[in-house]
């Protein structure tokens, strides 16, 4: 079979995603709103999330694809030192915090 029409062919399936993409982020967003305005919005921010989750899904199946399982071991290293620098960066500033003021307290005498 000619790699072009298969192709064209699975594309034809990815239709199916526009109708879902836009019912959930409907009924997600009506669920959060009761006016038409924030509700249309809301469902537009969410249904950008969404297809930004796919499309970040898709890049990282086909370096999988492409480039085998060392991009699999290049984003583990990558998300546990983000997650390490997280964690060090609380710790650290967690023990600079300044203590609450008494600013605009009275003391009684």
């Amino acid at each position: 079979m000619n790699p072009a029409i298969l192709a064209a062919s699975r594309a034809n399936e990815l239709w199916y995603a526009l109708p879902l993409i836009v019912v959930v982020s409907l009924v997600y967003a009506a669920t959060r709103h009761e006016q038409m305005g924030p509700i249309l919005l809301h469902a537009l921010r969410f249904a950008a999330m969404v297809v930004g989750f796919m499309a970040a899904v898709l890049v990282v199946l086909v370096a999988v694809s492409h480039f085998g399982g060392v991009v699999l071991v290049i984003l583990a290293v990558a998300g546990l030192g983000w997650w390490l620098a997280r964690a060090w960066h609380a710790r650290r500033t967690a023990g600079q915090q300044s203590p609450p003021t008494a600013i605009g307290r009275t003391e009684s005498k």
